[in-house]
């Protein structure tokens, strides 16, 4: 097989010019974090992105800052604003997989209406690539593909199998490294947690409501 798209240049490429266009047409308020691929999830990629400095905004202006990065970035990609520049406001790590647990639970899986985006079918291509070469079953997910930027690994694999559930912290079952040409990658596979599906319904449900996807998770913890 060749290289995945997820953890091409030519993604990494696609990714960085939208994210220089963010931090441009928001006069360096933001600054791009990271961004990460769903293939089970929507073939969605999610790019991340940091203020510069938070110090004198409130939550309505974060609000505002992350509707303007949808505005900007379209269909095609997922913004958000990182986490800890809402811990002010009560956002708190520790509590975030119970508020995700929280809103799977309370949130109908109607919120969930993914849109076809330019990238999808590579994303897809993937996916079953993957599916393949790990021979996973049914049962099991691809959660998300991420760069790592290290030395020693260049890509990282979450799988999610949903025949395990976890109440707590998330919890590996296996770990595995494989060479996909030139590139090292490491797969992650762990039990199910509520808080996977969780934030898919949140990111939909901050849309629909025009407000950060941090936001929503407050509400819920």
């Amino acid at each position: 097989m060749g290289k995945l798209y997820s953890l091409s240049s030519e993604l990494s490429e696609n990714v960085l010019d939208m994210a220089r266009l963010v931090e441009e047409e928001l006069q360096g308020v933001v600054k791009f974090d990271e961004y990460i691929v769903l293939p089970d999830y929507g073939e969605k990629i999610v790019v991340r992105f940091n203020l510069k400095d938070d110090s004198n905004k409130c939550l309505e202006e974060l609000d505002e800052i992350v509707n303007s990065i949808r505005n900007i970035l379209g269909d095609n990609y997922w913004g958000n604003l990182v986490g800890h520049n809402f811990e002010k406001f009560g956002f708190s790590k520790d509590k975030l997989a119970n508020s995700l647990k929280n809103i799977n639970l309370n949130i109908d899986d109607k919120v969930v209406n993914y849109k076809d985006t330019s990238y999808c079918k590579f994303v897809e291509r993937d996916r079953e690539e993957i599916r393949k070469l790990f021979d996973l079953s049914s049962q099991q997910k691809i959660w998300e593909i991420q760069a790592t930027g290290y030395k020693d690994i260049d890509g990282l694999i979450l799988i999610v199998d949903e025949s395990f559930e976890c109440e707590g912290e998330l919890e590996v079952l296996s770990e595995k490294n494989i060479n996909i040409e030139d590139q090292v990658i490491r797969a992650v596979i762990c039990k199910n947690h509520k808080s996977f599906i969780g934030i898919i319904k949140a990111y939909f449900i901050a849309e629909h409501n025009n407000i950060s996807l941090n936001h929503v998770i407050i509400q819920y913890q």
